[in-house]
């Protein structure tokens, strides 16, 4: 920046014109076009008064500011005064950064400084600085982060440059340009308020009853608390913060920014203003404070009792409903706290779009100091804006930039966004969507609960209390239940078992169901016949209801695909899906029970008057307007409304027409007309369901893969209903609940626990274990029965119901008897940012599904057939988009718990198994997915070395399915399935991946999109490994395929012999020219390296002659004598390499190479010749000089 203003015009103009953000606020907009947002504090009205005049003043007047003159205040504790407005020229900033002698501000407006004030957006606050009411003291310890403040005078420091860099060269940790000399605090709208808490081991505290961390100044004794109330009783002095005890003390809350710029623009601008701040660094919202507290011995030793209140020898101080409720509320701040802090607020411009049918393909930005890697990630709910039109979506893919610069993600569009939106025309914003369902426990919800409920029952046993035993309840041990189907399907014994406790209303029944043992078969049985009795209590005028609860949006599906299935009861089914989620739904995984398609027969039924069963006087007239404008403007024409629809309608304002209604009131409505029986829906679902308060009298709650289940929401259900019966089916030996890996201690018991696992080793309450599995081919069930469950499984299926794949395929399965196949895959894989993919695994996966797909004696199986999972996210997303448009399904372990298909590829991708993919659970879960056959792909010297693996390896050898890749898969995949990808990393230029070889580090190297990084993702989410790979030899490699390709009958074989050939030929070459480099004389090298434009050593042989020309010293006639030196070493590697091309052709049986190689011969002597030509003409030109 050469030129600095020097007078208030030139000044004002200056920064109007250097100011990137000027040109969006110079259209005085109306009061109607006008951006509103509606404000809640004091601290938001006054930021929404400030224009974008008001930020060129202040920037106009630091040009008249000199240094800060004020002089250090001395620090007192007193009460710091706060003003709700304040006029004239002034900035508002937000502390930023706090430190022993001072505190950063970063300013709450980016169009104070656009790109071109880099001084003005991080400012110091010192012992100097005077604020308002507060003249004679410092304001160093007064502060907290995220307080708000009115900078009005500022002053430069005396180092500090003059010329302002650019905002993209500073940032906190950099020295200030200005010092603040005047400014006034904004108020405080949560200061004081007292806040129960225990620490992670970061020493972020989790506050009881809140979802969001907050920050701990532990120097308690610089900060005498001004409240004495917590002095009192259960606490005492401790500033040592430790983990798994508990504090009480007082925090302040900030205030959170909603909008970084001023607010005085055109509507239309919003998205080009966003895109242009979302260019800045980004410094996120700071978390609150907690400025005072002490140590509370009587919480900590609640804390510390947890599970074991109910015991008779616990001596408490408190109640045991104290304890239960303490150990909760925490447990569930702590597993919602930690869940949240990996949403990220900010929003991006999309990059490089490209679309396809649904599917949006785009980038985003991932800055250094706070990336988007690891932040955004598949199944995350995105929004994307744009002028005025806004798109749910939901990620299928993230795949790290080669360059780590960015992120490309593949997401889902809804099924409403025409195909004519072109996302590429103008500014697109994406931003992650909040999520809203927060589960909430108020103090004191265990008293409340009566005390025959089963739900405080149930609560009470989790807590050490005594068991539920079977023999209280009256059980039909003999009863036989069928599944209502055409024709009917008997329950085994041990299904039939299930059922009958859920019918005895024990408070909570165990459902331990292994793998394939029909347990979505049994839940839905136990769901008609708890229906069937409540009908005897429907006719009395109640309404009973039951719920199902799912991890997944998978297993909701498989539940609706068994309740289509019933035909002899009548009974309806409801699986709860938000519209907005439905629309980003992919078409597998949609029904015709979902609330959007049943809610628009519903309503056109009842628009029509053809609805059955209606009660009109039953609906609110809200409900009614609402349903007629839902109709009107999505479904159906008007003039097709009949009766009091009609009439609504034309009593409705144009306004109203057009005027979406509201949500809540639909949802209700439609419950009030559907009244379902059973409600299908997932657990991310739950909060929003309970929230519209649709639900009636709930008679029955099961759960299904309920070892996935956090204990907060099963106490939660516990809570809301604490009447009807409980039903936890899963599998403790498959998947635990997700926990992040920040939670540990008691926190982690209380929020996440194990409830399941727990409840079974100690028998709390009745249990059914289902023994019989109706999915795997008998062999599978044997192998992970005798691993894992003691050898109680029994096959309910004989091997001809699940060895067709293998008995119609003998061209590829070498033991029609043995259903998992391994394959030998030497190449490792690389790092991905946190993750692991591997490209040549990829390619593989491509070709052995080509095969499987491919007709055989009139037998093929479908792509729908085949399932490919991996252990790594990063590729995962690899191979979910290369075989976008098809219906193979590709994820990891997680996604596919739940789902079978009948041919399980299983990936390993990485060369060494990390200690996650030797998990007992993942291993279990990736085993037992396939209805016919497996095959495992992986590195056998590895594998064979790992647990539960090597059992797959030793029975795949011994049963003669343990062979190498490559003899599986020859053909290219240049045609496989899909046609084209994406996010493609190139493979190697050879034909078959198997002959390029690992590098020395382990890793490909650059030049095959990799890059280093400290830590390997753990698909658990919840752990870090580190990489691990053996190092494979080239020649090694070579001889492999040598070896294993040396039939001559083979095309891939003779294809791999002349690569081969070709790579040893070249070998040979470069190892003739390294030889012909070591005879070449040590003066002669010198020369040659001179000849290359190295300097001589010892100084410049240039020299200025008389005629003040350059020119050189050596005399012309050693000159002479090293060009010819140089002209007979390349005369005579000429002659060598002619002779070595010559043995060859004579050896050579095929025309083609021996023309070849005279045609070489013929290229290096006309070579040879030129650069003689270009040494005599140099000669020539020096001779002249």
């Amino acid at each position: 920046m050469a030129w600095q203003p020097n007078n208030d015009i030139s000044t004002f103009k200056w920064e109007i014109n250097q100011n990137i953000y000027s040109r969006f606020y110079l259209e005085i907009p109306t009061k109607e076009d006008r951006y509103y947002r509606k404000t809640d504090t004091d601290i938001q009205d006054e930021l929404r008064k400030y224009t974008h005049y008001d930020v060129i003043c202040f920037a106009a007047e630091t040009w008249r500011w000199g240094q800060n003159t004020n002089p250090p205040l001395p620090r007192r504790n007193i009460e710091v005064p706060t003003s709700k407005t304040v006029e004239g020229v002034r900035a508002y900033y937000r502390v930023l950064v706090q430190e022993e002698n001072k505190y950063i501000l970063i300013a709450c407006h980016a169009n104070l400084h656009g790109f071109h004030r880099g001084d003005l957006r991080f400012v110091e606050v010192n012992d100097g600085t005077i604020l308002s009411g507060m003249p004679k003291s410092s304001v160093i310890g007064t502060l907290f982060p995220g307080d708000v403040v009115a900078v009005t005078k500022m002053g430069r420091k005396s180092k500090a440059v003059t010329i302002p860099p650019s905002v993209f060269y500073v940032h906190p940790e950099i020295d200030c340009t200005w010092e603040v000399q005047h400014m006034t605090l904004l108020p405080r709208n949560e200061k004081n308020r007292k806040v129960n808490f225990a620490v992670l081991e970061s020493g972020v505290a989790i506050v009881e009853g809140r979802v969001e961390a907050m920050n701990v100044i532990e120097d308690c004794e610089s900060r005498p608390s001004s409240v004495d109330k917590i002095n009192s009783g259960d606490v005492e002095d401790e500033t040592l913060l430790e983990v798994d005890r508990m504090y009480t003390g007082f925090g302040f809350t900030p205030e959170k920014m909603k909008v970084n710029f001023t607010e005085d623009f055109h509507r239309k601008y919003l998205l080009p203003l966003t895109d242009v701040t979302s260019r800045l660094p980004f410094y996120p919202n700071s978390l609150g404070t907690i400025y005072t507290y002490s140590f509370s011995v009587n919480q900590s030793q609640q804390f510390e009792i947890g599970v074991r209140a109910f015991k008779p020898d616990i001596f408490l101080n408190g109640t045991r409903e104290e304890v239960v409720e303490k150990c909760v509320m925490m447990g569930a701040a702590g597993a919602q706290t930690v869940s949240n802090g990996r949403f990220d607020g900010r929003g991006f411009s999309i990059r490089e779009v490209r679309r396809e049918d649904l599917i949006l393909h785009f980038s985003i930005a991932n800055p250094i100091d706070r990336p988007t890697e690891g932040r955004w990630n598949t199944n995350n709910r995105i929004v994307i804006d744009g002028i005025n039109v806004s798109y749910d979506a939901i990620i299928e893919t993230v795949v790290l930039a080669t360059n780590r610069k960015s992120i490309q993600i593949a997401a889902r569009l809804p099924k409403d966004c025409s195909s004519h939106i072109d996302f590429r025309a103008g500014v697109w914003i994406v931003h992650q969507r909040e999520c809203t369902g927060q589960v909430r426990f108020d103090r004191g919800f265990f008293k409340k609960m009566h005390e025959a409920s089963n739900g405080k029952k149930v609560i009470e046993t989790l807590y050490g209390g005594r068991e539920i035993d079977i023999e209280d309840y009256q059980v039909r041990e003999d009863a036989i239940f069928t599944f209502p189907s055409v024709p009917e399907i008997v329950l085994n014994e041990y299904q039939n078992q299930y059922v009958s406790m859920i019918l005895a209303d024990v408070p909570l029944v165990l459902g331990n169901s292994p793998f394939g043992c029909g347990k979505s078969m049994t839940i839905v049985t136990a769901a008609i016949e708890v229906h069937k009795r409540n009908n005897l209590y429907r006719k009395n005028g109640h309404h009973r209801q039951q719920l199902l609860v799912t991890q997944t949006n998978n297993a909701c599906v498989s539940l609706i695909e068994i309740a289509r299935k019933v035909e002899t009861v009548h009974v309806k089914f409801l699986r709860y899906v938000s519209e907005s989620n439905w629309k980003t739904l992919p078409e597998p995984s949609r029904t015709a029970f979902d609330l959007p398609v049943l809610m628009r027969k519903v309503f056109i039924e009842w628009a029509t008057k053809t609805l059955d069963g209606y009660i009109d006087q039953s609906l609110p007239v809200e409900m009614k307007n609402a349903i007629v404008r839902k109709v009107t403007q999505n479904y159906m024409s008007p003039e097709g409304l009949v009766g009091e629809a009609k009439r609504i309608y034309e009593n409705l304002t144009d306004c109203h027409k057009v005027t979406e209604p509201s949500p809540r009131i639909l949802r209700s409505a439609f419950f009030m007309l559907y009244q379902p029986d059973i409600i299908v829906t997932t657990a991310d679902s739950l909060p929003s369901l309970l929230h519209c308060n649709c639900l009636k009298f709930i008679a029955n709650v099961q759960i299904d893969e309920a070892s996935q289940l956090p204990e907060y929401t099963l106490i939660y259900l516990l809570q809301c209903f604490p009447h009807a019966g409980f039903g936890l089916v899963g599998d403790i030996k498959q998947l635990p609940p997700h926990c992040e890996k920040e939670l540990i201690g008691y926190l982690k018991e209380y929020g996440i626990g194990n409830t399941m696992e727990r409840a079974l080793t100690h028998e709390m309450f009745p249990q059914s274990a289902l023994r019989y599995v109706y999915r795997c081919h008998p062999v599978t069930t044997n192998i992970l029965s005798d691993l894992f469950y003691n050898g109680s499984l029994i096959s309910g299926v004989a091997e001809n119901d699940r060895n067709e794949f293998m008995r119609m395929r003998t061209d590829i399965w070498p033991n029609q008897e043995f259903p998992i196949l391994v394959l030998d895959h030497e190449q490792s894989g690389y790092r991905m940012g946190t993750s692991v993919a591997n490209v040549s695994e990829k390619l593989n996966v491509l070709k052995i599904v080509r095969i499987l797909t491919r007709e055989l004696n009139g037998y093929a199986l479908r792509d729908s057939d085949i399932g490919v999972i991996s252990f790594y996210r990063a590729q995962a997303s690899l191979l979910t988009e290369a075989f976008r448009g098809t219906n193979v399904k590709c994820g990891t372990v997680d996604a596919f718990q739940g789902t079978e298909r009948e041919v399980m590829i299983v990936c390993c991708t990485n060369g060494k198994p990390s200690d996650f993919m030797k998990s007992p659970h993942r291993f279990n879960v990736a085993m037992s997915r396939a209805r016919q056959a497996t095959i495992v792909i992986g590195n056998v010297a590895n594998l064979i070395n790992a647990i539960y693996w090597k059992t797959i390896v030793k029975r795949a050898r011994k049963n003669d399915c343990l062979m190498n890749i490559s003899k599986f898969v020859d053909e290219d995949a240049s045609d496989c399935i899909p046609p084209k990808n994406y996010y493609e990393i190139p493979p190697d230029s050879s034909d078959d991946d198997d002959d390029s070889s690992d590098d020395d580090d382990n890793f490909p190297k650059d030049d095959e999109k990799t890059f280093n990084a400290p830590e390997v993702e753990n698909e658990s989410r919840g752990n870090t490994e580190t990489q691990e790979d053996d190092t494979a030899e080239d020649d090694e490699d070579e001889q492999s395929i040598v070896n294993e390709n040396s039939d001559p009958k083979s095309k891939s074989a003779k294809r791999r012999a002349r690569r081969f050939r070709a790579k040893q030929r070249q070998m040979e070459q470069q190892e003739l020219v390294d030889d012909q480099n070591e005879n070449v004389p040590k003066g002669d090298r010198q020369v040659r390296a001179r000849r290359g434009g190295r300097h001589r050593k010892g100084g410049s042989d240039n020299k200025t002659r008389k005629d003040g020309k350059v020119g050189n010293e050596h005399d012309y006639e050693s000159t002479r004598r090293e060009n010819q030196r140089l002209r007979s070493m390349v005369k005579q590697m000429a002659q060598l390499l002619d002779e070595q091309n010559k043995n060859r052709s004579e050896k050579s049986s095929n025309p083609l190479e021996r023309q070849n190689a005279q045609v070489g011969k013929l290229l290096l002597v006309c070579c040879g010749f030129t650069v003689f030509v270009l040494f005599v003409i140099v000669c020539l030109c020096r001779d002249d000089r």
